[in-house]
């Protein structure tokens, strides 16, 4: 989740009842939608975000949202909230890499990203990690 002052990723550590309905990419997912469980985290995924979809091909995590992804949160960077789904993502040994949709199709830009190709795991944007 993002930091206080938003520009930067903070590790967070869940605890969860794994039952085996959903796969493990959907809760890292929904664990994100819900937001942080401590106080010094932000949410870094715009409220009203619907994950559509989410599946795994070659090493790449396919993740469709909404468009009310694209809306961005305030006070969230782009670089925040990308990397805090590619991170999470990442950290399974199947998932190399992350390609975003939206409803379904490629958007070109995700702020000042280029939001059409894959993203890898980026540590450099985790506080204490560089």
């Amino acid at each position: 989740f993002a930091n206080e002052a938003g520009d930067a990723l903070l590790p967070s550590y869940l605890k969860v009842t794994y039952d085996g309905t959903v796969s493990t990419e959907r809760l890292i997912l929904q664990a994100l939608l819900e937001g942080p469980v401590t106080e010094n985290m932000q949410p870094v995924i715009p409220k009203g975000t619907v994950l559509n979809k989410v599946s795994i091909r070659d090493g790449i995590c396919y993740v469709d949202f909404n468009e009310k992804f694209m809306e961005k949160r305030d006070g969230i960077t782009p670089e925040v909230t990308i990397y805090a789904v590619v991170n999470s993502l990442t950290e399974l040994s199947n998932v190399y890499k992350v390609q975003f949709l939206i409803n379904g199709a490629t958007k070109k830009n995700y702020g000042n990203l280029d939001f059409s190709n894959t993203f890898e795991r980026n540590l450099e944007i985790v506080e204490g990690e560089q």
